[in-house]
């Protein structure tokens, strides 16, 4: 028996995201709930710093596109100039939405980056997949 979803509802759950992720969070760990993505790694956290982001798809951070495999994807532009506020090792990214305090999307790094509190880090765009069904 085929299955098959509309590309339109695979976007409307990235749009979901893209409209209310105001910030990406750099992560030590992956962040189980909003307030570890939220709080740095000194008070309790796991952000080692943050950088506010521009939400609607198409705005500048957020594009779909079709997926590598099936489905289609989310595409987050490389953020440049993201500030460090913790030293620790930075390994996986968190979207959140702060107005509401949920934490959105968590992914991984590609390598893990060690970073020092005060300097800055580019984070390379990354992309979330969601595939078609099987």
């Amino acid at each position: 028996m085929a299955k098959s979803v509309a590309h339109a509802a695979l976007d409307a759950a990235f749009a979901h995201i893209a409209d209310r992720a105001n910030r990406l969070a750099l992560c030590q760990g992956a962040p189980a709930s909003y307030s570890e993505a939220a709080l740095t790694l000194a008070a309790g956290g796991t952000q080692l710093g943050s950088l506010p982001m521009v939400t609607g798809l198409g705005n500048g951070d957020y594009q779909t596109a079709a997926g590598d495999i099936s489905g289609r994807k989310l595409i987050i532009a490389r953020q440049d100039g993201v500030p460090v506020t913790d030293t620790g090792n930075a390994d996986h990214v968190a979207l959140i939405d702060t107005d509401t305090q949920t934490l959105l999307l968590v992914t991984n790094l590609a390598a893990s980056v060690s970073v020092t509190a005060g300097s800055s880090i580019a984070i390379e765009s990354f992309a979330d997949e969601i595939g078609d069904p099987s």
